[in-house]
């Protein structure tokens, strides 16, 4: 892992089968789009606090999906889904992100590059530390740090240096 001058914040965004679109599809469908530019995930929590072009956006699969990572991107910014801007990025994405689906959607975080997990990836091998709020906080992150919660949520967790995406 590339150093830096202190502690980076990251967050892991769990997707599940449970809200379309479906997550394996989803993931590819960024980094498709993330070749060319920053591409927009909808997000349910207004994501804040993380660092343009040095954190990283953890795309991680439920149960459904094996309790594995899908997908990491390099945090690029983030938008909030009913300003201008966002709802341009809805427009733009409405082939993925169909009537319905961004209901519960808070803000759009920006990612570029978007890369699928490498073999072996997984949440122990981030070597991260829970940031978030609550009993989890402090906590190596770990499947068994994480509760079962619902599609699309958010845990913080804190590195001592930028997570490489390969």
């Amino acid at each position: 892992m590339e150093q830096t001058n202190g502690v980076v914040l990251n967050v892991l965004l769990m997707l599940s089968r449970e809200r379309r679109p479906d997550p394996e599809l989803e993931v590819r469908w960024h980094i498709e789009r993330s070749r060319q530019s920053v591409t927009y995930l909808a997000s349910p929590q207004a994501v804040k606090l993380l660092k343009p072009g040095e954190s990283t956006v953890v795309l991680y699969g439920d149960k459904s999906l094996g309790n594995r990572i899908l997908g990491l991107g390099r945090f690029q910014g983030r938008e909030d889904k009913n300003n201008k801007r966002g709802l341009g990025i809805a427009r733009a994405q409405a082939d993925l992100y169909v009537r319905g689906t961004l209901d519960s959607a808070a803000s759009w975080v920006g990612m570029k590059p978007v890369v699928a997990a490498r073999t072996g990836l997984t949440l122990e091998s981030l070597s991260g530390i829970i940031a978030s709020e609550g009993a989890r906080n402090g906590r190596p992150l770990a499947l068994d740090s994480l509760d079962e919660s619902q599609a699309r949520a958010c845990v913080y967790f804190t590195t001592t240096a930028l997570i490489p995406i390969e």
